[in-house]
């Protein structure tokens, strides 16, 4: 009986091997296809759009945004929310 038992020990521990190694092959191959789909075709549609998402465009020679000066400017910060 113990002959059996070691056999049958060895034999699952060889397929739970090999299907650890399939596993990883089937989840690599899958990710790869689902990421290079979905990073593909939203590239394609920011391009088509033409859409600038960071902004990287300079704006007569400097990054920094122009905003309206108000006088109330001190009041708000005081009390933003």
């Amino acid at each position: 009986m113990g002959i059996l038992k070691d056999f049958f020990t060895g034999f699952r521990e060889g397929f739970k091997s090999i299907g650890e190694f399939i596993n990883k092959i089937i989840v690599f191959i899958g990710l790869t296809i689902v990421y290079f789909t979905a990073v593909g075709v939203t590239c394609f549609f920011i391009r088509i759009t033409g859409k600038r998402l960071l902004q990287t465009k300079r704006h007569e020679g400097t990054y920094w945004v122009d905003i309206e000066n108000r006088e109330n400017d001190i009041e708000e910060y005081k009390k933003p929310f």
